[in-house]
């Protein structure tokens, strides 16, 4: 507690209840927690503590509020526009705008002396609860209600009595996950005051509302319009200008810690990773991103159970046991089981996701978003309702967004370039010219087998796979700004749409190339000069080399070198910055780019696991050991690498599904072209019938998903809990009895059964 309100605004007992809208302050002034700066306590021998004066540090403005949301600008940036014959600085201004606003914010400046960036303003703003609660009113923000509070409100009040005999919303009760558009106790519904749910220990100091909905909120007066209450501060404007430098809410130490400790426990099961403590900290659409990765990692677990299996009944075959296996029916067998286990993951995380969205009561709250700060264009009237709106002709947005796609193209062909190249040098060195270089006698005796040019190209594309994609990272954002994206939902699709095709491409063309054109003879580069029975075991080889280089790096890049940089930093002791500038300089988390980076990195590896089932039947076994240490590598460089987010909302993973959906859909055809065509199970065919079996095979299979696999998306769980939400909402909000007819009483009067053909 004392080092929560010496780092962060709205130090406890600093502001009466009554000026600050906020409860009473939650601990005691002692000598330790001075009631204010510049004062300390002297304990009497009453036990009463009495004020002494001590000087107050020279260095440090510590701030006197708890703050919900900060804003960072150089002390000496200037304003733009009009505001610059008012104000000498930016800050001023800002500070101006925010204190104006309809609904109060209180706002305070703390000045601080930056090792780098120099002299900085920290502008602290904090809504009072009065505030916060009525702006939630004003745009309807959806809260829950307290379960066995409504029950009983719900049977006094409204004479509705439900009831879940048959368990369909197991294990939800009835009255479990109800939520509805926030509105002020008044005398009138003097009731609601004890319907709605108070914040949880994860949530926040705050009485009414979490800390993650305040920072919301408060956010939201902010940029709100003038005529809806706020101040007008296009916050997103200011950061893109770079008059703001950096827009975060402060940590609350006694959860954050606690938060930290759970997300970042190395022996934490993916089945219980603590997603709903995620959340109420971070917001929903973090936190969908650690539900997503725990359940694919969890769901993993049929599919290495099933591989294991056929691995060790393949052991009775002769030969080598993946050799065997992957050249014999029980590949086969496995890639069906891998085909079918990849579309039901997908329709049962989608099914999951909705499960969510209820539980944290954003199912069905797609929200209507602003223009983007960035987008460009012409300022017009808008040709709807008149309001000021900018404008960009369809020819120029064409225009710009060809050019991001042919930009996209040449970056393709360039890796397609460079995987031609790495297989080239394989050959010379076997089959080429260079062949004299190669001692074909050491492979075969197996010493120094990592050092043979087979394995070293297998190594080498997947290093190109994560310079690839580490260098195309950083084109792709331009690209995406290029394009001129009105909306953050827009720019996010088109974000996630390059950048998955172009990983697409960089992740699975060396596969193609070994299992689809060296395996079908089209080029002079056979497989058999590599000493394998089969195609089928230089794809697994290469596929493990993808599969496992990127964990080495992603070690290397997520702990290793944060782990130096902290080795090297200052020492505690020696470290004099507050906790704001400490905050400050840590790296701003982007929920439109990094977050879909993670996810990118999951479904690329998803399309390893489904895509190449019949290459490689222990791929699943080494995506489950990268993905249980995963959650824990991202969740330290969410707590402690990255400035705590502004909650956003979010009802799902957004097109991501859709992807997922993609490339189960793509993993029929892929392992049925491994088997029949890369393989050597069906070599003694022909090829009319090698196509008759991959076609009526796709069609099999297809039908197969199709009729024994659901679309997912609509759990009875969910989708009855929001009916129930729907009915009763209504009645509770306005307190009036349900109509006669919708309790259910055996034992009441019947009606008389129909006569038929009286």
């Amino acid at each position: 507690n004392q080092w929560w309100s010496s780092a962060c605004p709205i130090a406890f007992g600093t502001m009466s209840e009554e000026a600050s809208g906020e409860a009473a302050p939650l601990i005691e002034p002692t000598a330790e927690t001075p009631l204010v700066e510049g004062e300390a306590t002297e304990t009497k021998e009453d036990g009463t503590a009495e004020a002494e004066d001590v000087e107050a540090p020279a260095s440090k403005h510590e701030p006197s509020m708890v703050a919900d949301f900060v804003l960072v600008l150089r002390a000496d940036k200037k304003p733009r526009g009009k505001a610059s014959k008012e104000f000498d600085f930016a800050w001023q201004w800002l500070e101006s705008k925010l204190s104006a606003a309809t609904r109060t914010l209180d706002v305070e400046v703390i000045d601080v002396e930056h090792e780098s960036e120099g002299a900085l303003k920290f502008v602290c703003v904090t809504a009072p609860a009065a505030t916060i609660a009525d702006y939630a009113d004003y745009i309807n923000y959806p809260v829950q209600f307290k379960p066995e509070e409504l029950a009983t409100f719900s049977a006094e009040t409204c004479k509705l009595s439900l009831s879940d005999e048959m368990g369909v919303t197991d294990p939800w009760g009835c009255y479990d996950y109800i939520y509805a558009a926030y509105e002020e106790p008044n005398e009138e519904k003097a009731h609601l005051k004890d319907l709605w749910k108070t914040p949880d220990e994860d949530e926040g100091i705050h009485p009414q509302f979490p800390s993650r909905t305040r920072s919301q909120l408060a956010l939201g007066i902010a940029k709100s319009s003038k005529k809806h209450g706020g101040a007008l501060v296009k916050v997103d404007t200011l950061m893109a200008n770079g008059t703001v430098l950096a827009c975060f809410s402060p940590n609350e130490p006694f959860i954050h810690e606690k938060l930290e400790a759970a997300m970042t426990s190395t022996w934490t099961m993916p089945w219980n990773y603590p997603v709903d403590r995620v959340r109420a900290y971070y917001g929903e659409k973090i936190a969908f991103y650690f539900a997503f990765g725990n359940y694919y990692t969890t769901a993993l677990i049929p599919l290495m159970v099933m591989g294991g299996l056929c691995l060790f009944s393949a052991a009775s075959e002769r030969g080598d046991i993946v050799s065997a296996m992957l050249n014999t029916y029980w590949n086969f067998i496995f890639s069906a089981a891998a085909v079918i286990w990849s579309n039901y993951f997908v329709s049962a995380w989608r099914d999951r996701q909705a499960i969510y969205a209820k539980k944290w009561g954003t199912l069905n709250t797609e929200e209507v978003q602003p223009d983007r700060p960035e987008y460009k264009g012409v300022d017009i009237p808008s040709y709807v309702d008149g309001s000021p709106m900018k404008y960009m002709s369809k020819r120029s947005l064409f225009y710009r967004r060809a050019f991001s796609t042919f930009i996209t193209f040449l970056c393709i062909c360039v890796v397609i370039g460079a995987s031609a190249t790495v297989f080239y040098t394989r050959w010379y060195f076997i089959a080429g010219p260079g062949v004299g270089w190669y001692d074909a006698e050491v492979e075969a005796s197996g010493k120094y087998y990592l050092f043979t040019a087979k394995t070293a190209a297998s190594i080498a594309n997947a290093v190109l796979v994560v310079i690839n994609s580490a260098l195309y990272g950083l084109v792709v954002v331009w690209l995406n700004n290029t394009e001129n994206w009105r909306t953050d939902a827009e720019y996010s699709n088109a974000y996630i749409a390059k950048h998955f095709v172009f990983m697409a491409f960089n992740s699975y063309v060396a596969l193609v190339y070994i299992a689809f054109i060296e395996g079908a003879d089209l080029v002079d580069d056979p497989c058999s000069l590599y000493g394998v029975t089969s195609c089928l075991d230089l794809v697994a080889e290469q596929l493990a080399s993808l599969l496992v280089v990127p964990i080495f790096v992603g070690q290397l890049t997520d702990n290793f070198i944060p782990w130096i940089s902290k080795k090297c930093a200052k020492a505690e002791e020696e470290d004099t910055r507050t906790q704001l500038e400490k905050e400050f300089d840590l790296e701003d988390y982007d929920t439109l780019l990094s977050l879909n980076e993670d996810y990118l990195t999951l479904v690329i590896q998803f399309g390893y696991v489904s895509m190449f089932a019949a290459a490689m039947p222990f791929s699943p076994y080494i995506a489950f050991i990268n993905n249980f240490f995963e959650p824990k590598n991202d969740a330290n460089k969410l707590c402690n690498g990255s400035r705590r987010v502004i909650a956003e909302n979010a009802e799902n993973i957004g097109v991501w599904a859709s992807i997922l959906k993609g490339i189960a859909s793509v993993s029929i055809v892929c392992n049925l072209a491994l088997i029949v065509f890369t393989g050597t199970m069906f070599d003694t065919w022909t090829v009319h019938h090698r196509f008759l079996t991959f076609f009526g095979g796709q069609y099999v299979m297809f039908a197969l998903v199709n009729i024994i696999i659901p679309e997912g998306g609509k759990p009875d769980q969910a989708i009855i809990q929001q009916k129930r939400q729907d009915f009763m909402v209504p009645l509770v909000l306005q307190a009036v009895p349900v109509e006669d007819g919708h309790n259910y009483d055996p034992n009441g009067v019947q009606d008389d059964p129909e006569e038929c053909c009286a």
